[in-house]
Formats: C-alpha cells, sequence, structure tokens
C-alpha cells in the first residue's frame, strides 16, 4: 500500500536543489557551448503573476489600508516573480564549428606507416631483391664476396662439416705488400686485378672474398690441405705482378699464403686464426711462401 505524499513546506522547497543543478555528464559536444537563459514553464509564471494581481484587487475591494494594500501588492508580485524565477534554466547553445580551413589537417601517407615499413623499406620486385642482396653482400671495389657474406658462409659450412664426419673444409687467407707511394686509383686496379686472377682458380662452390683492405681468403668446401695448398700455390703464380701488364712500376713483389683445414669439432673462429697465424708467419719469410697451418709437420695429405 503506498503512502500519500508528503507535503512540501516552504524550508524544504528552498533547500531543494534547482531543476538545472542535477545536471548529465558534459559530453565532448558541449565543450564548445553557450550557456543562455531559457524559461522552462512561462505559462506557471503568467499564472502566478495573475494570481498576484487579484489578491492585490480583492484587498482593495476589501478597503484594506492603502499602506497594508500596496505592501500586500507588492509582496504578491514578488512571491511570483521568485517562484517564476525557479522555473527558469539555462539552455546550452551549440556555438559554430570553426571551419575546416581553420586547422588544416595533412592526410596520412598511403601504405604502411614508418614504424611499420622500417628505416629502409624493402623493395618487392624480385630483381631488386636481388640487385639489393648483391649490394649487400659484394665489395663494391672488386665484385667479390665481402666480410659479411663470408663470415656466414663460413659459419654455415663449419657447422654442416661438424655435423658430417668425413667431411672437410679448408681456409686460405692471403696478403700482399705494395709500395706506399701508389694512389688509391692505382690500389684499386691492383685489387681488381687479383679478384680476376682468383676467379679462374676456385671450383664451382668455392668463394673467393675481399675481407679487408688488401686481405683475401679463399673458403674451400670438401677439400682437404693437399687440394688448398695446390690452390693457393696456384694463385701465387698467377699474381706474378709481371703478368699485370697495365700496373704502374714497381708493383706489389711479394704475396703470402695461410692455409688452413678444419678439425673435428673446431669452432670458425678457430680456424680462422690458424689460418692467419700460417698467414703471417708466411710473411716472415724473405720470399713469397705458401705456409700451411697444422698440429705438426708435415701436413697431413688428403
Amino acid at each position: 500500500m503506498s503512502l500519500p505524499p508528503k507535503p512540501l513546506d516552504a524550508s524544504s522547497a528552498l533547500m531543494a536543489p534547482l531543476p538545472w543543478a542535477a545536471r548529465a555528464p558534459r559530453t565532448p559536444s558541449e565543450d564548445h557551448a553557450v550557456s543562455t537563459p531559457s524559461f522552462g514553464n512561462p505559462i506557471l509564471a503568467l499564472t502566478l503573476g495573475l494570481i498576484a494581481a487579484a489578491v492585490a484587487l480583492a484587498l482593495e475591494l476589501a478597503d484594506v489600508h492603502g499602506g497594508l494594500a500596496a505592501v500586500a501588492t507588492g509582496l504578491s508580485v514578488t512571491s511570483a516573480a521568485l517562484l517564476a524565477l525557479l522555473y527558469i534554466r539555462p539552455a546550452t547553445v551549440a556555438a559554430p564549428s570553426p571551419p575546416a580551413s581553420a586547422f588544416p589537417l595533412t592526410a596520412p601517407p598511403e601504405g604502411p606507416s614508418q614504424e611499420q615499413a622500417g628505416p629502409f623499406p624493402l623493395p618487392t620486385d624480385p630483381a631488386a631483391l636481388q640487385q639489393l642482396y648483391r649490394q649487400i653482400t659484394s665489395d663494391t671495389i672488386t665484385g667479390l664476396a665481402n666480410q659479411i657474406h663470408f663470415l656466414s658462409r663460413l659459419d654455415e659450412m663449419v657447422a654442416q662439416t661438424n655435423r658430417e664426419p668425413g667431411r672437410q673444409i679448408s681456409l686460405t687467407l692471403f696478403s700482399f705488400d705494395w709500395p706506399e707511394h701508389l694512389d688509391t686509383e692505382q690500389q684499386n686496379a691492383y685489387l681488381s686485378h687479383v679478384a680476376s686472377q682468383c676467379r679462374p682458380i676456385v671450383r664451382p662452390g668455392d668463394m673467393v672474398c675481399r675481407l679487408e683492405d688488401k686481405l683475401f681468403a679463399l673458403l674451400l668446401p670438401n677439400a682437404g690441405p693437399r687440394a688448398a695448398m695446390a690452390c693457393a700455390d696456384r694463385l701465387r703464380s698467377t699474381l706474378n705482378p709481371a703478368a699485370y701488364a697495365g700496373a704502374p712500376s714497381p708493383l706489389p713483389h711479394k704475396h703470402y699464403f695461410g692455409v688452413a683445414t678444419l678439425k673435428a669439432g673446431e669452432s670458425p673462429e678457430d680456424l680462422k686464426n690458424r689460418a692467419s697465424q700460417a698467414m703471417l708467419m708466411a710473411r716472415q719469410s724473405p720470399d713469397e711462401a705458401v705456409l700451411f697451418a697444422s698440429n705438426a709437420p708435415p701436413y697431413p695429405l688428403d
């Protein structure tokens, strides 16, 4: 059973919140809105004003003292005005949106973003990818494989050789001395000459690399000490400075070679160190030399 509504006295009416006190949360569209007053119920305000006027007229007709009638009329009109104000609430009028030209926006580029594509987007054309691969893995002066390609191939071949007993892999490092007066163009010309003489010497599947400056490498899979030494000796004979007709005089007069064959369980770094030590020992020789790095001489033959 519902109870009848409790009558509202004057004190509770004054303490009651105004109609606009309880508002919904602001929305983003109201951030640019302007508040202007508007009457919620003008008919009610007009009715209250008429009641106040009727009360004043009744007092006059009742021949009440003039001063009291004026006070009563003023109170009635004031009460009507206050009651009418209780029903005035601010209305929100949306301000006009700024023109789009006031905040010009740059359209995002089509395709993947810079973060997605990376600092150097890769081409998608197969021919362009092949050209990019050659640029990354080739020496710019000689066209041979560079150090990046050499190290990657060496790691792969050493791992494969260690997995398969009976397989062999040999590494030859060689360098040379040249006169200090050679300029950059002459040095590059002789480096290209060395590269051109190496290519006919090696077998298919062998790798010729220019590692740095005057240091070259021959990576020979399926080659033992005898085959590696024979290849190095052929190359030493081919690189005779007298055979290079276009080179300035005097020419580099000494080449030195170090050869090493992978031992069981050896790492790529171990193989490089042994070949490098053999090459440095060959450099100390008064003449051109090809030295093999082995545990004890003579080196084992195939």
